[in-house]
């Protein structure tokens, strides 16, 4: 339950109440006074700024009129309770009451208004108080309004109100003359009042319900402002002025279409006013792509609304948006050129906008054109440099150019005692307290200062030598430090809050760690994000975190009255407000999920706290297809965004919330993130399910399949559906229903408790193919009920529903079909029930802790292992890479120097590798502890942010003659480099990323053919078509694998694809023959029954250590060539080695029979 007691005065209390486990109740509250209950009310009043924080559906507010018997004539203690016997919700007000009597009673004696109308102006009209210049044709009539004692404030400007437009002797004329000049004003809440404070026996004219119509719609009161504007428009169609402002209220309402014949109806009443023209084009845009992801998309509009919008842009009126709005249409469609140029114009035609600036800002990024992005968020900084998205804007671009070209490494002396202030002149990136030879500035600058450093310091020094100025400076906007204060104390602030080089002596870290969990909506349970957030939140308090969950609001705040135990807040995004937050609430971990990510970068980097980002939508990382920033029907094509490696670079950790997800980072970004699934909680004793009677779908935005399942539902009319208004409005869903013309279609608003609804459910169905699901929570919310679950063929939906459910095309027959068997097949329907389960039990929440304390765990001690290059070097160094992750007590980061693309799949087991980077990742910048090479990453050492990179090539050099095989090589030089020990077993630890082999119930053998090219041929077996001929006829399936020129006559082809996806097909292998190549160390790695086939290469160094492996080696006075002189060079080197062929198919068939251990060898043994 939560709730606030807002406002108390003579005449009403105010506040808010509301119960988060039911979000649509309307709650029973009470009211004490001095420990005395004096009222019990519901809390049903709707109010927007509720409804914009996540507060249900806004209408949780309260405001009672008061009754003078409650007051004592001293002070009096209000508090607010709910339900009305429970402790007091938020903190109690002191209240005095004006002598001698209530402000209510004596505005009802006085004037003719009833009671509740004068207890909502006292509510309202407090923005009278202080009465305006355009008010002084009111002045007479005010001065003819005896005040009485007592009153101030607002209960003086509702007796104003009433004193003036009250008295029944007023008419229409008079009122309008009073009231114009406060609608110039726009002090709309005294037009309100004027307005209904007119007699109801004198109804008000169209100029006056134009007037009341859009004053109620600069209140927020939308559905009023529909209703009086509608009014006007049946007694003077003509007024398109006024209708101009329908159209806007009905937009507000998100009924587009109706907006749009009204703004039709204004264009054609004046075709070349451009506001008219702006939002014409604007209510086109959204119809255009479906309300982004609310209605079905009509593209049909598209290009009408780009008509409109050029001709509002050429008007001589237009305001600086309308170029904006073109921009953003334009670049959605790819036409990045026109779009950047309309941009240039708009800026150059309004440069004193600093909004227009900030738009630019957006739009130069987005269209990847990155020093115009910094030039306009430099301009707009010199506008307003205070305003929050410019500040943002700044940063961010700033921190993105440092990414091409870093900041150059200059230094200036700043005097300890200047002001702070005195620290915002000059441009140099780094500041000494004290004076500094320029070379040895330049030295450590180069030697240590990372672009996570906010300060370093000499070897021994006790304290740092330079200070990052852009820290500094971020303190001071920030208010942590004031403009007056002495330089020494924001470098004494700086010493203690940034990040420093290098690291001091670590202080142990507090008993319990303060954590913030940020999304954008925070403790509102939006969506899957914040569901996720919330059961996190329980996992960080178990591993002893102090755990506070964030949204973003308007201003800083912290909520005192926890919820399950967890503190809630808001939470600025202007860069300064969220860094003094964090520093004010002694936060040293921020959870960030997608939304709030780059916001958390702008404002902490530097900061000594460690940042954990999950990718749980595309927000932050793909370019958005639309004018809209949240709206991805489509994510396939989408280019990234180039902000995000900003993220990447600077998140301790970096995960992702499903595989695909996982796979999407990948494929843009060269990342490999460890993967912690956004799942639902365990439900504990739940019944077995028994198949309600009704069709469920949990959300009824169009983007989420709610068009498409009224289609299906059309197609089973004696089938009853439901579709829960979770994120959408349940009347316009009715709406649609009622147009669709069914009647087994229900609606209902979201509720808290989802399990009746999967108990009356006999199918769930995830139809989401316009929003592409990152993960999916209902459908493994659904398995967790036992419910059979029919989902879209996008996105991370087939794989929750692999072995359990089944994922169907956009074809509502297919769906129809599935839907007609799972009612009509008892036996069916428990088989997929019954799957259901099973794959929920595959998925426990109880996994979830673990994985958490190893994210955690590695983001504590950051250590990086750089691989190469060779599909099999990479091999040999897993058994390294789980080595140091079992010896470190947590598991490392690695970088990947491939060969080619699609290896980085090889090193990340998720017990053992945090992130996997590939060269082309932005890995660069980010912070390390300790970086180790082996062997095989090469010579070069690229510029790593971290004073400690060791160099296993600084130890030994590894070549195929070597004493050790490569894997125990990699285990020894590393020992020697870290100071740790190995034991050789621990060089045969081979694994393959995450998978797991398992013998099939089926013999197939697989076969790889092939090896690199040009030398490396002579290590190709040329009797694989024979070996394949003598297997079939013994019965055995035999299938071909690696590359398609790699086929063998007569097999099953399982060629081509990329190498994780070869991998998994060669799960189903029972036994494989190969060649020295990577697909052979796969298999060995795998623990796949293998035969080995060796003669020129070296299998001391290169060949299969697992027991499950066999090696057929040629031995002979040559072999093997690539080490014995003079053949290395008369035949390795020139490719001419022939030995392969003396392998006989025989042996190769008796390798495969022989007991695992037993290795075949020709002439002498290995």
């Amino acid at each position: 339950m939560r709730g606030r007691l807002e406002s108390v005065s003579g005449a009403c209390v105010g506040g808010w109440v509301w119960n988060e486990a039911a979000p649509g109740e309307r709650v029973v509250f009470a009211l004490r006074v001095n420990g005395h209950q004096v009222h019990v009310g519901v809390a049903d009043r709707p109010r927007g700024d509720l409804l914009k924080h996540g507060i249900g559906d806004g209408g949780h507010a309260f405001s009672t009129p008061c009754d003078p018997a409650w007051w004592s004539a001293q002070r009096n203690l209000v508090t607010l309770h709910a339900p009305p016997d429970a402790a007091p919700l938020g903190d109690a007000i002191s209240f005095a009451p004006p002598p001698p009597a209530s402000v209510l009673e004596t505005l009802a004696a006085r004037y003719w208004m009833p009671a509740d109308r004068l207890a909502a102006l006292l509510r309202d009209a407090s923005d009278l108080a202080s009465p305006s210049a355009a008010e002084g044709s009111l002045a007479p009539i005010r001065a003819a309004a005896p005040p009485l004692p007592g009153l101030v404030g607002a209960e003086a400007a509702a007796l104003l109100a009433n004193s003036l437009f009250g008295a029944r002797d007023w008419d229409e004329d008079a009122l309008a003359r009073a009231v114009e000049p406060l609608v110039r004003a726009r002090s709309w809440q005294a037009v309100e009042l004027a307005c209904a404070s007119f007699p109801k026996d004198a109804p008000l004219s169209p100029r006056m319900l134009g007037w009341r119509g859009r004053a109620l719609l600069a209140l927020g009161r939308v559905e009023e402002a529909i209703s009086t504007l509608t009014q006007l428009k049946a007694l003077a169609p003509e007024r398109h002025g006024d209708l101009f402002y329908l159209g806007l209220a009905l937009a507000r309402r998100g009924l587009w279409a109706e907006a749009l014949e009204e703004f039709e109806l204004c264009v054609a009443r004046d075709p070349a006013r451009s506001r008219y023209l702006h939002e014409a084009g604007r209510a086109m845009m959204q119809l255009a792509f479906g309300c982004y992801g609310v209605r079905a998309p009509q593209p049909r509009y598209l290009e009408p609304a780009l008509a409109a919008l050029r001709r509002a842009l050429a008007a001589e009126d237009a305001e600086w948006r309308v170029g904006f709005d073109l921009a953003a249409l334009l670049a959605s469609k790819g036409e990045s050129d026109e779009a950047a140029a309309i941009v240039e114009t708009s800026v150059r035609r309004w440069p004193t906008r600093a909004p227009a600036l900030v738009e630019a800002t957006r739009l130069a990024l987005r269209l990847g054109d990155f020093p115009r992005a910094l030039d306009y968020a430099e301009r707009a900084a010199a506008l307003d440099g205070a305003h929050d998205a410019i500040r943002f804007n700044l940063r961010l671009v700033r921190h993105l150019q440092e990414l091409d070209v870093p900041a150059p490494g200059d230094c200036a002396r700043a005097d300890p005692d200047a002001p702070c202030d005195s620290l915002r002149a000059g441009s140099s990136q780094w500041l000494a307290a004290d004076a500094l030879d320029p070379a040895e500035a330049r030295r450590l600058i180069a030697r240590r200062g990372f672009g996570w450093a906010a300060c370093i310091a000499e070897d021994g020094a006790d304290s740092p030598t330079l200070w990052r100025r852009a820290f500094l400076l971020a303190l001071l906007d920030a208010g942590l430090a004031r403009p007056d204060d002495p330089v020494r104390a924001v470098l004494q602030l700086a010493q203690t809050l940034g990040r420093r080089v290098p690291a001091p002596a670590a202080a142990p870290e507090p008993d319990s760690p303060r954590i913030l969990l940020l999304s954008r909506h925070g403790a509102h349970r939006f969506g899957g994000g914040e569901h996720f957030l919330a059961s996190m939140a329980t996992l960080y308090r178990d591993m002893g975190f102090d755990v506070l969950i964030a949204g973003q609001g308007g201003r800083n705040a912290v909520h005192p009255d926890a919820a399950e135990g967890v503190v809630h807040a808001t939470v600025s995004a202007d860069p300064a407000a969220l860094l003094r937050f964090v520093v004010e609430q002694r936060i040293g971990w921020v959870h960030v999920i997608s939304g709030m990510a780059l916001e958390v970068v702008a404002a902490l980097r530097w900061l000594d706290v460690r940042i954990v980002h999950g990718v749980h939508f595309w927000r932050d990382m793909l370019t958005p297809p639309t004018p809209s920033p949240g709206f991805y029907p489509e994510v396939d094509r989408l280019p990234p965004r180039r902000e995000f490696a900003l993220v990447a670079q600077d998140a301790d950790v970096l995960y992702a919330n499903s595989p695909y997800t996982r796979d999407m980072i990948e494929a843009r970004f060269g990342l490999r993130a460890p993967v912690l699934e956004s799942r639902p909680p365990d439900v504990e004793g739940a019944a077995p399910a028994r198949g309600g009677d009704e069709v469920l779908l949990v959300n009824s935005r169009a983007e989420k399949g709610f068009d498409f399942l009224l289609k299906v539902a059309k197609l089973l009319p004696d089938i009853a559906f439901r579709a829960v208004a979770s994120q959408s409005d349940r009347a316009a869903a009715e709406a649609e229903v009622a147009q669709a013309g069914l009647d087994n279609v229900a609606i209902q608003d979201a509720v808290a408790d989802m399990a009746d609804l999967y108990a009356n459910a006999r199918v769930v169905c995830a139809p989401s193919f316009h929003f592409i699901e990152t993960f999916s929570r209902v459908v493994l919310e659904a398995q967790r009920f036992g419910i059979p679950v029919i989902g879209a063929d996008k996105g991370n939906i087939p794989h929750l529903l692999a072995r359990s459910g089944v994922a169907l095309p956009e074809a509502s027959e297919l769906w129809a079909r599935e839907i007609r068997r799972l009612f009509d097949d008892p036996g069916y329907w428990r088989k997929r029930s019954a799957a259901a389960r099973a794959a929920s039990e595959e998925r426990p929440f109880s996994a979830q802790a673990p994985r958490l304390r190893r994210l955690i765990a590695a983001a504590r001690a950051p250590f990086l292992l750089g691989v190469g290059s060779g599909l099999g070097n990479i091999i040999h160094a897993t058994p390294l890479i789980g080595f140091l992750a079992r010896k470190l007590g947590r598991p490392i980061d690695v970088l990947v120097a491939g060969d080619h693309d699609g290896m980085t799949f090889i090193p990340a087991h998720p017990d053992y590798a945090n992130h996997v980077f590939s060269t082309r990742a932005a890995f660069a910048g980010r912070r390390y502890d300790t970086v180790l090479l082996t062997h095989s990453f090469g010579q070069m050492v690229p510029p790593f942010a971290c004073e400690t990179v060791l160099q296993s090539r600084a130890v030994d050099a590894f070549t195929p003659g070597h004493a050790l095989h490569e894997a125990e090589f990699n285990l020894a030089t590393a020992c020697r480099l870290l100071g740790l020990t190995y034991r050789p077993e621990e060089a045969r630890d081979y694994f393959i990323g995450g998978y797991r082999y398992e013998p099939p119930p089926e013999p197939l053998i697989g076969l790889h053919a092939g090896s690199k090219a040009g030398l490396w041929a002579s290590k190709r077996w040329p009797h694989y078509r024979e070996l394949a001929r003598m297997l079939r006829l013994r019965g055995f399936r035999v299938a071909s694998f690696g590359t398609p020129d790699e086929y063998v006559e007569g097999t099953i082809d399982l060629t081509g694809g990329s190498i994780e996806e070869m991998t998994r097909r060669m799960l189903a292998c029972s036994h494989f023959v190969a060649n020295d190549s990577g697909v052979m160390n796969i298999a060995n790695a795998l623990g796949i029954p293998l035969a080995a086939l060796f003669a020129p290469t070296n299998p001391r160094t290169r060949g299969p250590l697992r027991p499950t492996s066999r090696v057929v080696a040629v031995r002979s006075a040559c072999s093997p060539c690539e080490i014995v002189e003079p053949y290395r060079s008369a035949k390795f080197k020139t490719g001419e080695c022939r030995c392969m062929a003396e392998i006989p198919v025989e042996a190769v068939m008796a390798a495969l029979d022989l007991p695992h251990s037993c290795a075949v060898e020709l002439g002498v043994a290995q």
